[in-house]
């Protein structure tokens, strides 16, 4: 009785095939050559299909290549026979109707889907008509690209034995990455509702522009938390503020030695201060000095009276010459707090009054304009005594020259 091996190769044994010898070690070498490097083009019907070799013949399922055609209505189930047949495979689904092809051996073992226009390398390890599977243990190689036979399992490269460089030509899905000291040049990361967040460690930029598709370029922290905006006119926004009509809060800092500037024409805002959509405040130019704005329109204001008592409160003011701790430069003003008794709007802050958490001062602040009015009452009333007095004068002038 004849034998064969596990590709269905005869076992021809001594003394054995006498005048036939020739013709069946040809149909061996045949079925060695399909194994070997044999292509076939196997048409699919619109059903599943049991793919088979039988010991001693040649067939389409003994090639190494098949290329699956034909036309499908839905997912198809192609079961190789044997069931204890071991080989491996280079297959394609190139049928059309966009469907997949599940390719399995025995009825409980693994099985390897290839999606339409998909080629993958898969292997039956022969384990029976129950636990026979079909494998696929370096992943599917494909003609549009590398798909793994599991989600979420499989690495390339470690930790130390990494590849070299990447080059790719189109976009990189990635749920999440780590650059440790790494580049990215033009490379668009992330979607408009990535699944993660991206985490970089150090990031170095390769070129002059930093770009985003949409109408803003947004910054966030701890999680959801929107710091800075730029529009796409140009503006920036801090905290929570997100057009140009908001009032939320937010505080911009500015480390030493840094200066900022603003290149405005003549009469136009280097900055503006806005209470809502109200500018209350702002900073120009003349073409030569800057000045310092702050709302005194009528409109705002309610009149209460004259400014009274100035000449007296002026009087209790302290001018004096001072130089700040630990400079030597001499200059002239006041104490804020000897102020705040005497033009109180004019200082901001408390005496003494220290941050609670930090412990350091809050160190009061005056604001000199607000002294202007005071001032100002102040000469006016002692124009009116020197008038007065003016009028005194010339009267007990008029009354000597008359003695």
């Amino acid at each position: 009785m004849a034998t064969f091996s596990n590709l269905g190769i005869k076992l021809i044994q001594t003394g054995e095939e006498s005048g036939t010898w020739g013709t069946s070690t040809n149909t061996n070498f045949d079925i060695v050559d399909q194994a070997i490097g044999g292509y076939v083009s196997h048409t699919m019907s619109d059903s599943n299909l049991t793919f088979s070799i039988s010991d001693g013949s040649t067939s389409d399922a003994r090639n190494k290549i098949v290329n699956f055609t034909g036309t499908l209505t839905a997912n198809r189930t192609i079961t190789f026979s044997p069931s204890d047949l071991e080989k491996n495979w280079y297959v394609k689904n190139s049928t059309t109707g966009g469907y997949s092809l599940i390719f399995k051996q025995g009825s409980g073992g693994t099985t390897v889907t290839v999606p339409n226009g998909i080629s993958a390398i898969i292997y039956t390890d022969g384990a029976g008509a129950t636990n026979g599977n079909v494998v696929n243990g370096i992943g599917t190689l494909l003609t549009k690209g590398i798909i793994p036979d599991t989600d979420d399992t499989h690495n390339i490269g470690t930790s130390t034995l990494k590849f070299k460089d990447i080059y790719i030509d189109g976009i990189a899905y990635l749920d999440q990455v780590d650059v440790n000291a790494g580049t990215i040049d033009g490379v668009n990361i992330g979607s408009n509702a990535p699944a993660t967040n991206l985490t970089v460690d150090l990031i170095n930029i390769d070129g002059n522009n930093i770009k985003s598709t949409s109408n803003q370029l947004a910054f966030i922290t701890g999680g959801t938390a929107e710091r800075i905006r730029i529009d796409a006119s140009g503006n920036i926004f801090y905290g929570a503020r997100t057009t140009t009509s908001a009032v939320d809060n937010a505080t911009a800092y500015l480390d030493t030695n840094t200066t900022l500037q603003s290149y405005q024409g003549t009469g136009i805002p280097h900055m503006q201060f806005l209470n809502g959509a109200t500018t209350v405040g702002s900073v120009t130019n003349n073409g030569t000095a800057a000045s310092f704005n702050t709302t005194s329109d009528y409109r705002v204001k309610d009149k209460l009276g004259e400014i009274e008592d100035a000449v007296e409160r002026v009087l209790t003011l302290q001018p004096l010459l001072y130089s700040f701790i630990g400079s030597e430069e001499i200059n002239e003003g006041f104490i804020a707090h000897e102020v705040d008794a005497v033009v109180p709007n004019a200082v901001t802050g408390d005496k003494d009054a220290v941050d609670p958490i930090t412990d350091a001062p809050i160190l009061q602040q005056l604001d000199l304009s607000k002294l202007v009015p005071l001032l100002t009452q102040a000469l006016k009333e002692a124009i009116w005594k020197i008038d007065d007095l003016q009028e005194k004068v010339e009267e007990l002038q008029d009354a000597v020259s008359e003695i």
